[in-house]
């Protein structure tokens, strides 16, 4: 008996594609997510650019002073061109930075949650602050955070760019 020639996806081994099933395959092959601290955070509530954005943020991806100064580019400074008060580092830039910390005042007062005294960028990323019965109560935390911590970054850039580029108007 002749049959026809058909696409089989068998990743999953019952024949049908998905996308989890194929991001998975990336994360455990191409990202090496053996180790949880390197692994790919998703979160559904929040666009692709968020998501991005906190993958890189995980990587240490993001261009702090300090990074660019590891990476050997020549910088006048490596203190918060904000606040000037301290390096410029991802956890400074990200949330203590004291032009930041107001926002996050308001941010966990808004959920009704008491702002943790050691808050850093690993509990913001997995979420893990706060206590939620419900995952979607988590889930929807946790994008908050995350659209928080992304649109904290984009502030930073434009304002410092401003600054060395005048009154040019940035998107």
């Amino acid at each position: 008996m002749q049959q026809k020639d058909t696409w089989r996806w068998d990743l999953s081994g019952n024949g049908i594609f998905k996308c989890k099933v194929l991001s998975g395959l990336i994360d455990s092959k191409l990202l090496n997510t053996s180790s949880s601290a390197s692994g790919t955070l998703r979160n559904s509530f929040v666009p692709k650019k968020v998501e991005v954005f906190v993958w890189r943020v995980n990587k240490g991806r993001i261009p702090v002073l300090v990074e660019l100064d590891k990476r050997g580019i020549d910088l006048n400074s490596v203190r918060c061109p904000l606040c000037d008060n301290d390096i410029e580092c991802l956890n400074h830039a990200l949330i203590k930075c004291e032009k930041v910390r107001e926002l996050w005042l308001k941010i966990f007062e808004w959920w009704n949650i008491s702002q943790p005294s050691t808050l850093n960028i690993s509990d913001i990323l997995k979420g893990n602050v706060g206590q939620f019965g419900s995952d979607l109560g988590k889930r929807l935390w946790q994008s908050t955070l995350w659209s928080c911590i992304y649109h904290i970054w984009k502030t930073e850039m434009r304002r410092c760019l401003r600054a060395k580029v005048g009154r040019y108007r940035l998107p």
